[in-house]
């Protein structure tokens, strides 16, 4: 696995978690099924009102006055590369860690954050492996 250039490692890591949620997340194996199949039927087709969801911006009403063709694909594509691009190139937890700096700002957040993860605790929430 050294040998393997790193973007592969990455690309196979990903590929392969997306692979076993469509699993873990499916009612029954025929569904997991006709998720695969319908992933590798070669469409494109992308609903609008999945891209309209996503909260369509100046970019999807741009492509879509130029008639492009295949607009929401092309809208998608972008956004995917954006979104790539944004968990590539920013810093991830373990290079912050070495760079924190508690300060009352901090203390502020994670006291809210905390207080809100602990009041939603009573809501009612479905165990992702109770399917599996």
């Amino acid at each position: 696995l050294e040998k393997i250039p790193k973007a592969i490692n990455w690309l196979m890591c990903f590929v392969f978690l997306n692979f076993t949620w469509v699993i873990f997340r499916a009612d029954s194996l025929s569904q997991a099924i006709t998720v695969f199949k319908r992933l590798f039927s070669g469409g494109t087709a992308i609903s609008e009102d999945l891209v309209k969801a996503l909260n369509p911006n100046i970019l999807y009403n741009l492509l879509s006055n130029l008639s492009i063709p295949n607009a929401p694909v092309v809208y998608m594509a972008i956004l995917l590369i954006g979104c790539l691009i944004l968990a590539t190139l920013f810093k991830n937890t373990q290079q912050k860690v070495a760079e924190f700096k508690a300060d009352i700002k901090t203390f502020v957040v994670v006291t809210v954050l905390l207080s809100v993860s602990i009041l939603s605790l009573a809501g009612v929430s479905t165990f992702l492996y109770f399917d599996f």
